[in-house]
């Protein structure tokens, strides 16, 4: 029987799918269905002139969500098993509503293309091939990605080549551009991606799925609960270490440090000659790093803040932000007192 000891806490491995289980779930169902079709080889395009019928539209389903080949389905895995990080920033709720919103976004960009290209007189927009992809989705949620985790250098290869989060994904996407995807699938997802990162027509704030179906999934004690609770468990690794909060709060530290230190040799490179050079450059960058100490104590914590504490081992969010919302968004003293509940 465990002991829970007060001021230690439970840290488990981030390395697999640990609070992104629906990219675990997408990247099963795409390889499995990417599996399937690179064996019977099977290849689908379809014309605005194609009856439309259940049939067509199951096929144009399949398609855009598979690989047809066994490159393709790596690189697509590769790049899924990347995008669990923004599962974790956004909340599973908001991955999945942000999935269907650019997937169904992309599919719009797409026709006002071709439709463009037709406008040309070389080609009727009913004759054009649509060519079903899963990279369309894929390159639009790597521009999101892009955008949301800074390109800092995490390793370096013979310590000279820095190295960073976004390499290998990175390396994936070049490696998947052809002359047909460039058209059907890259400029779709930039614009898609792009789009929703600026916040376009609300896009971040659509919501598809209604919340009580999200919280079915969410409560423990409902059947839907436990079995997404069982699938977010599935072959994650429960042998973590028990460390000190203080060996957490020590290590955060030594980041903010070097943070603030690459954040002051940027700003005195760019800004020398800035409006603000009358303001202490500390507090400068402080504001941005940290959250003020007078913002109202029911405003919604940052996001870096919550993802920190769920990295931690809380992965309830509720109780996440409750906790920050009574310490002023203090972590430490956060993790102190969902350690004690």
């Amino acid at each position: 029987m465990s002991i829970q000891i007060p001021g230690l806490y439970q840290y488990y491995s981030t390395s697999g799918f640990r609070h992104a289980s629906f990219s675990k779930l997408w990247l099963l169902l795409s390889g499995t269905g990417s599996f399937v079709r690179v064996v019977s080889r099977y290849a689908y395009s379809f014309t605005l002139n194609d009856s439309l019928s259940l049939k067509t539209i199951g096929k144009a389903l399949w398609t855009s969500w598979t690989a047809k080949s066994v490159p393709e389905l790596l690189f697509m895995l590769t790049l899924i098993y990347a995008y669990r990080k923004i599962e974790r920033r956004f909340g599973t709720y908001k991955f999945i509503n942000c999935i269907i919103v650019t997937y169904t976004f992309s599919w719009l960009v797409k026709f006002l293309i071709l439709y463009g290209v037709s406008r040309s007189g070389v080609v009727s927009l009913s004759e054009i091939p649509i060519v079903p992809s899963p990279f369309t989705l894929i390159y639009a949620l790597y521009f999101i990605y892009l955008c949301e985790f800074a390109a800092v250098p995490t390793d370096s290869i013979m310590g000279i080549l820095p190295v960073s989060i976004h390499h290998i994904p990175l390396i994936a996407v070049i490696q998947t551009l052809s002359t047909e995807s460039f058209l059907h699938s890259f400029i779709p997802g930039l614009i898609t991606g792009l789009a929703y990162r600026s916040k376009l027509f609300s896009m971040q704030r659509w919501k598809l799925i209604p919340k009580f179906l999200a919280a079915l999934f969410k409560d423990n004690e409902t059947f839907l609960g436990s079995i997404a609770h069982w699938f977010e468990t599935l072959w994650e690794s429960n042998q973590g270490k028990i460390l000190p909060v203080a060996a957490l709060l020590e290590r955060q530290k030594i980041e903010e440090a070097d943070e603030l230190e690459r954040r002051l040799y940027a700003y005195q490179f760019r800004n020398s000659r800035g409006d603000q050079q009358h303001l202490p450059m500390n507090n400068i960058i402080l504001n941005q790093l940290f959250a003020r100490q007078g913002m109202a104590r029911e405003a919604e914590p940052p996001e870096e803040l919550i993802n920190l504490l769920a990295d931690m081992g809380f992965p309830n969010r509720n109780e996440v932000i409750n906790a920050l919302r009574q310490s002023n968004n203090d972590v430490s003293v956060a993790a102190n007192l969902l350690l004690r509940r």
